[in-house]
């Protein structure tokens, strides 16, 4: 009989390490966060000084076109990897009167770790300003990209919602053809 408690107490004693074990394995066995993952992220552009006016034309009495405008930015992010200082180049078309206009923008932001160099399009009416920006990494942020949609208030900087993933943007599908009614 004192074999028998014996070797229960052991095989008892041997089922609680083997548990404990186990236990500890499954916690090694937690995967890790991909690194490249998706990151959402908020902040806000805030203009500087205008570093060129560019060169303004006229065309007829519905438009002017401006080419070579270009100002200093300053971005702070939630993520540290947008906050820095930057330069924005914008050729703009606007409207008589300047009630609508469209440009093409490029960016350059530098941060401690790297920097963003990237270009979009931008939608201005009296109701606000709406751009969308594709940036790719440099430095640390090398195989990065980071997609912002930038939207100041009447009274405010830019503020803007975005994403920062590993890899490249995907490309942007073709345009869907209207239907036919």
């Amino acid at each position: 009989m004192r074999t028998l408690r014996l070797s229960l107490a052991g095989a008892v004693m041997l089922a609680l390490l083997g548990a404990t074990n186990a236990a500890v394995l499954a916690q090694e066995a937690t995967p890790t966060p991909d690194p490249m993952a998706p990151v959402a992220v908020t902040g806000t552009v805030t203009s500087g000084e205008v570093g060129s006016y560019g060169s303004t034309e006229r065309e007829g009495f519905i438009y002017e076109r401006t080419e070579g405008q270009w100002l200093t930015t300053s971005w702070q992010a939630s993520d540290p990897r947008l906050s820095g200082q930057g330069t924005m180049a914008v050729n703009w078309n606007v409207s008589d009167g300047y009630q609508a206009g469209i440009a093409s923008v490029a960016h350059v932001l530098v941060t401690p770790e790297g920097r963003w160099l990237g270009t979009g399009h931008l939608f201005y009416t009296e109701g606000g300003l709406y751009e969308m920006t594709v940036l790719r990494g440099e430095g640390a942020y090398d195989g990065w990209t980071a997609t912002v949609l930038i939207h100041p208030g009447p009274d405010s900087p830019g503020n803007f919602e975005g994403v920062i993933f590993g890899g490249e943007a995907p490309t942007m599908p073709e345009p869907v053809e209207p239907p036919a009614d």
